[in-house]
């Protein structure tokens, strides 16, 4: 049987704000449900997760960097006159990207040229791909223990160069390969 203090009453309609306020109190006057119960709540529906390529897809474009040109030799204007002021057959550029600097060497190689360099900055591993900016060619290297890498038989053209470091994927301008550079 309920005692008198128990008992409902009908109450005098409220406006709005009335009941707003009668609510407000009566959340503050309730302590938080334990956490291992709003856990068990919150996992009793299930997540709508997005498919693991598209969510790589978007990964990968949110993390996508142009990386700057921060120094070319072929551009620098000669110092010096008689043998120093030829340009060295070897190309020596410098790009800065989230952190890191990517020193590039392309150096001719028989009929080819060389593409070798070192990623400076905070990896642990990646890679880096050189595609010709027409159909064509593709190669790819793995980055050593020291950031270095090294792609031989590149023939002359123009490519652009990704580097795929941990989640992060850095462009290079597209690059001049070859003597007229």
């Amino acid at each position: 049987m309920l005692s008198h203090r128990h008992t409902m009453t009908p109450e005098e309609p409220q406006s709005d704000d009335g009941f707003g306020q009668r609510v407000q109190r009566a959340v503050t006057a309730l302590p938080d449900a334990p956490l291992a119960l709003r856990r068990a709540a919150i996992a009793l529906w299930p997540t709508s997760a997005q498919p693991q390529p598209l969510r790589d897809a978007a990964a990968a474009a949110l993390r996508q960097v142009t990386a700057l040109l921060s120094f070319d030799s072929w551009a620098a204007p000669a110092l010096a006159g008689g043998m120093r002021s030829r340009r060295s057959p070897t190309r020596h550029m410098l790009f800065s990207a989230m952190g890191r600097d990517i020193d590039l060497r392309i150096t001719p190689s028989a009929e080819a040229f060389s593409l070798a360099g070192q990623i400076l900055g905070p990896d642990e591993g990646g890679s880096i791909e050189v595609a010709a900016t027409t159909a064509g060619a593709l190669h790819q290297a793995q980055l050593d223990a020291l950031g270095e890498f090294r792609i031989d038989g590149v023939p002359a053209g123009t490519y652009r160069l990704t580097l795929r470091l941990g989640t992060d994927q850095i462009v290079l301008p597209p690059l001049e390969v070859g003597p007229g550079a």
